[in-house]
């Protein structure tokens, strides 16, 4: 994160020099003006703060940063050189102290639970499309799932699958204030006991 943090700013400098010093500023302008206000955009109406959001934008800074080191050293040899060692610095650098983000490896461990568990009704709290999207395989393996959003936690009293059944298996989103949810699911439904299946992945069986 730190290294990531002095290349972009090292870039946001060059680029500052080769504006001032560069005479086609209006290319400059055309690559920064729009990276800047989708940035800020991006900030204002994310529901939380994730790379993802801003991946789209990575080319372009790539880009800025290129401009930014060709507008400073003239010599083309040494600005390949460069660019091509920064590249292989920061590639390697992030592969040796960080895994890759959002390749959801861990899945595999709730299609597990899903086939072990999966004569259980199955209650899902998370209220997003995407997340509904990226669950539908261990929702075709329960025989029963209901989906609800932490504002309609309601519904779970009286249930007469869940009042049926001697337990049943809870999906929390991890950006859900689980605890809380967890609370509300268990005084809803009677339930007064839970065990952790997944610790981190959003699983409880109550």
């Amino acid at each position: 994160m730190l290294l990531g943090f002095i290349v972009l700013l090292a870039a946001v400098i060059l680029l500052i020099i080769k504006y001032i010093t560069g005479k086609r500023k209006s290319i400059i302008a055309l690559f920064v003006l729009p990276t800047l206000l989708f940035v800020l955009i991006i900030t204002k109406i994310a529901p939380f703060i994730e790379l993802r959001y801003v991946m789209c934008l990575l080319p372009i800074i790539s880009i800025c940063a290129v401009l930014g080191i060709d507008g400073v050293i003239k010599n083309k040899i040494l600005t390949t050189s460069i660019i091509a060692a920064l590249t292989i610095a920061v590639s390697v650098y992030g592969f040796l102290n960080y895994k890759p983000d959002f390749l959801y490896v861990e899945y595999a461990d709730n299609i597990n639970v899903a086939k072990e568990y999966k004569d259980l009704p199955f209650v899902y709290v998370g209220d997003t499309m995407f997340n509904h999207i990226s669950s539908i395989p261990e929702f075709m393996i329960y025989g029963k799932t209901l989906l609800l959003g932490d504002n309609e936690l309601d519904r779970l009293k009286g249930d007469s699958t869940l009042e049926n059944a001697n337990a049943f298996i809870l999906s929390i989103k991890a950006y859900k204030n689980v605890d809380e949810i967890l609370k509300t699911v268990l005084s809803n439904t009677n339930y007064t006991k839970y065990e952790m299946l997944l610790d981190g992945l959003g699983y409880r069986g109550c």
